[in-house]
């Protein structure tokens, strides 16, 4: 009777290797959970866009744009100064008041609409014994959408002061700041621009007040000083930063103009009495901020047919 054959273990070894080789490989895969997928889950990046043009026109909303996800900001024009009085007993004119601040979240327009949108642009400083002329209105989409209202005109030959304007609309508002009287030769300062997160400040005598975000006013000199800019946003496109910006200082010397308010909504300083003019406010902005979801084109293939795209974050 013939023996069996008995194969050398390494013959052996080397048939078996690759069912070894698989067993080795997948089965501790088949232990480890695969993590769920949320719908929409990724990568988040964010876009900010300043729109500053004071012309009202249509504006089309980005083709990555996310209406479940963004933010609409507005900050009002900034009042003109007044102008100061024409004859030896009069007054300086006195500031403008601060450009309101108006927001809302996650309106929801799709990409490639065209919207129709308002900057509010800057009222003009007053001529000798003229008031300023008030800041404009910032309208997005509509003005009962959202509405960030201009600083009140400053009063000419120490009259009333503009103030920040009431009836701003949005889910949080914050009104401008308002300027100081023109008290015998000195303006008053300007107004501060309301922030994302406080009112203006009122200007104190010829000192501009400070932005909601910390901008400081210009200080009341020969020349007045011009109000500070806002630094709370930064434009993704090309890092420019910009925010609620400080009143215009006042002028303290007979014949001066007032100071222009900073950037954005700062009020205009008024003039130094004799015949000084008024300072302008400054312009308005409209700030978009906005999330889109990135991926890449690549994929990862997982078992049980999961698909995850490269660069998605698992949660």
């Amino acid at each position: 009777m013939r023996r069996p054959q008995i194969y050398p273990f390494r013959k052996t070894l080397s048939k078996l290797a690759p069912f070894l080789f698989v067993v080795a490989f997948f089965f501790p895969l088949a232990l480890i959970p695969v993590p769920a997928i949320a719908a929409g889950s990724g990568i988040v990046s964010y876009t900010t866009v300043f729109i500053t043009s004071t012309t009202t026109y249509t504006w089309t909303v980005p083709s990555d744009f996310s209406a479940a996800s963004n933010t609409i900001e507005l900050i009002g024009g900034g009042g003109g100064g007044g102008g100061a009085g024409t004859t030896g007993g009069g007054n300086g004119g006195s500031g403008g008041g601060g450009g309101s601040f108006a927001k809302i979240t996650n309106l929801s327009i799709r990409p490639g609409t065209s919207i129709l949108i308002q900057v509010g642009y800057r009222g003009t400083g007053g001529a000798a014994n003229t008031v300023g002329i008030a800041g404009g209105d910032g309208m997005f989409y509509s003005s009962s959408t959202v509405l960030a209202k201009g600083g009140g005109a400053g009063g000419a030959n120490g009259a009333a002061a503009g103030t920040g304007t009431t009836g701003s609309i949005g889910y949080t508002t914050f009104l401008g700041g308002s300027g100081a009287v023109g008290s015998g030769t000195p303006g008053g300062g300007g107004g501060g621009g309301a922030s994302a997160t406080s009112t203006g400040s009122n200007a104190v005598t010829s000192t501009g007040g400070n932005s909601g975000s910390g901008a400081l006013g210009g200080t009341g000199g020969n020349p007045a000083g011009t109000g500070g800019n806002g630094i709370e946003y930064s434009q993704t496109s090309d890092s420019a930063t910009g925010g609620a910006g400080g009143g215009g200082g006042a002028a303290t010397v007979s014949g001066i103009a007032g100071g222009q308010g900073g950037k954005y909504g700062g009020g205009g300083g008024g003039g130094g009495k004799t015949s000084g003019i008024g300072g302008p406010g400054q312009d308005g902005v409209i700030i978009v901020t906005y999330t889109t979801i990135g991926t890449t084109a690549r994929q990862i293939r997982l078992r049980h047919g999961t698909r995850l795209r490269h660069g998605v974050r698992l949660r």
